[in-house]
């Protein structure tokens, strides 16, 4: 989209493109465009703007419409966040054996940023800290 001189999170229409041509952007091959020289913060910086873009757009739901939930926390107690997250979309959803089953496909999956040079490493940190902060992360 910035190639097409739009900014999605700027709050104005996109003026003048086909809706059609903007599902092509929905499949990102995150290792080729990082072999090909993209910046790893520029990721973090769309990230920050979609979790501030989506907390502005969420916050205005009423209680009773919106549930978040932690990747971490799911992580460390699978049953009670899924059984959670099925009585947030349906009540009639609780089944004992699907939870059983669901409880075990979370996996940590180990952080990379420590793979990083300490310069990309600080550049990433900054490019993530609005969605951070926001999300309640101190950065």
């Amino acid at each position: 989209l910035q190639r097409m001189g739009v900014d999605p999170y700027g709050g104005d229409p996109i003026p003048n493109i086909n809706p059609f041509t903007l599902l092509r952007f929905r499949f990102v091959n995150m290792q080729k465009m990082m072999r090909q020289g993209a910046a790893l913060e520029t990721y973090g910086d769309l990230w920050s703007r979609m979790i501030l873009s989506s907390r502005a757009y969420l916050s205005a739901l009423p209680p009773d419409r919106y549930l978040s939930l932690r990747y971490e926390d799911v992580l460390q107690n699978p049953r009670d966040k899924l059984r959670e997250l099925a009585a947030f979309i349906d009540p009639s959803l609780a089944d004992e054996a699907w939870l059983d089953a669901a409880a075990r496909i979370p996996r940590p999956n180990p952080s990379k940023l420590s793979s990083l040079d300490p310069e990309a490493q600080r550049r990433l940190t900054d490019a993530c800290a609005p969605g951070l902060e926001a999300l309640g992360y101190v950065p």
